[in-house]
């Protein structure tokens, strides 16, 4: 199930050429609000202090690199309810926050 979905994100980020534009401070911000994170915790689970999350959601700077893919990603895995729900459990895991950066990164490996 969760590979099905991953080629779907997959095939949905070719097609519409995902774009980092300046509405993406606010779709950071939404999501991390989706998952109830702190801006520290959105964070760790994609190795970024909570200054970068922080400016980011200020569209004072943009995600690039391996970072704008990991955005690129976790914005298209949060439309997604299957995949959504196992990282909301996961965070509130006991493994909590590491746990699901471990989860995310997995999923993004596979991506």
């Amino acid at each position: 199930m969760i590979e099905v979905v991953l080629v779907c994100i997959k095939k949905k980020n070719k097609q519409r050429g995902i774009q980092l534009m300046k509405d993406t401070g606010n779709e950071i911000r939404n999501l991390r609000k989706k998952f109830r994170l702190t801006q520290k915790d959105f964070g760790q689970m994609i190795l970024v202090d909570s200054n970068t999350t922080a400016k980011w959601e200020r569209q004072e700077k943009i995600p690039a690199g391996a970072h704008k893919k990991k955005v690129e990603f976790l914005l298209e895995l949060g439309e997604h309810e299957k995949l959504k729900e196992v990282v909301a459990k996961t965070i509130t895991s006991e493994g909590k926050i590491p746990a699901a950066a471990a989860l995310i990164g997995m999923l993004f490996a596979l991506w």
